[in-house]
């Protein structure tokens, strides 16, 4: 299935794989204690994901050492490929290939021999830490998976790709149940946390924005009817109206200013810490909310006055 798959015009590569990351079947998670490169055993925590030939470069992992290939299948020694945070924690100052790993917990598992370390990438979840991980060819184990996932980039529009690569899965095998989907629509499952986060923030702070507003029409509007005596006084002295509407304006506009210098400061600093929960690439200090909130606050003063 995928020697044809990879044949489909518009396809890049192909490959097949227990999981796939950051959706709901990423593969496993393992604690067990593995005796490395014949020391003591250690207890290992990390995700495990068993994958075929091109795996990697469909999914766009660097490696360094070599890749799974066909010949990594039943029979063959048994081999593995390790990530760096797993080479880190538990190789430490060693460079991992060559290095066995053994886990005595289970004994069909043999004993497998690195042969490559992956570049660190996300699992579970977007926004964790770089996490220990361990691939293993599916080719060399037997038991079989009712889902299988397979992976297909592609350099084409998906509306071409997709439905070529649906019929030869099931030229292959008519009675499979087979589900296609991109990886954006994929990535749902693994930014829904985000996005419900986003979403009751999001609500907070329009609620929030809107009493600000209120308030202020509100406090402005009783300001300047307090001076409706005043206002009368000076026109009857020969103040325009023209000129009784810049002096309004121009201390609310005062004041406004004076706001929201002082509330820009206090925002800047109160939301420093939030920097701690954002994605690399997003800052707390976004220039379109902050120049949004200000420009609809100060359009409302004015109204207001």
């Amino acid at each position: 299935m995928i020697e044809r798959i990879r044949a489909v015009p518009g396809v890049v590569s192909a490959a097949h794989a227990e999981g796939v990351p950051l959706t709901f079947f990423f593969g496993s998670w393992k604690g067990d204690d593995l005796r490395l490169g014949g020391s003591e055993a250690v207890h290992a925590e990390y995700a495990r994901n068993r994958v075929g030939p091109g795996y990697f470069q469909t999914m766009g992992i660097a490696v360094r050492g070599r890749v799974f290939t066909d010949d990594d299948r039943l029979g063959a020694p048994r081999v593995a490929i390790v990530n760096e945070e797993f080479a880190r924690q538990y190789f430490g100052d060693h460079h991992p290939i060559g290095f066995e790993i053994v886990d005595p917990s289970d004994p069909q598992a043999g004993i497998q021999r690195v042969i490559g370390v992956a570049a660190n990438s996300k699992y579970r979840m977007i926004g964790e830490a770089a996490s220990p991980a361990l691939y293993e060819p599916m080719l060399q184990h037997e038991e079989s998976e009712r889902r299988t996932h397979v992976v297909v980039r592609i350099q084409a529009p998906a509306s071409t790709v997709i439905p070529a690569v649906r019929q030869v899965m099931l030229d292959v095998d008519r009675s499979a149940a087979v589900t296609i989907e991109p990886m954006s629509s994929a990535l749902a499952f693994a930014f829904l946390p985000s996005r419900i986060g986003a979403a009751l923030l999001g609500t907070i702070g329009a609620l929030g924005t809107l009493l600000a507003m209120v308030g202020l029409f509100g406090i402005l509007s009783f300001s300047v009817s307090r001076r409706t005596r005043e206002i009368g006084l000076r026109m009857s002295l020969g103040a325009s109206r023209s000129a009784v509407t810049r002096l309004v304006v121009g201390e609310a506009g005062l004041l406004v200013c004076l706001g929201v210098a002082l509330g820009l400061g206090v925002a800047l600093f109160v939301t420093r810490p939030l920097a701690a929960f954002l994605v690399t690439g997003l800052e707390t200090s976004d220039p379109a909310s902050l120049a949004g909130t200000v420009v609809a606050l100060a359009a409302l003063s004015l109204v207001a006055a």
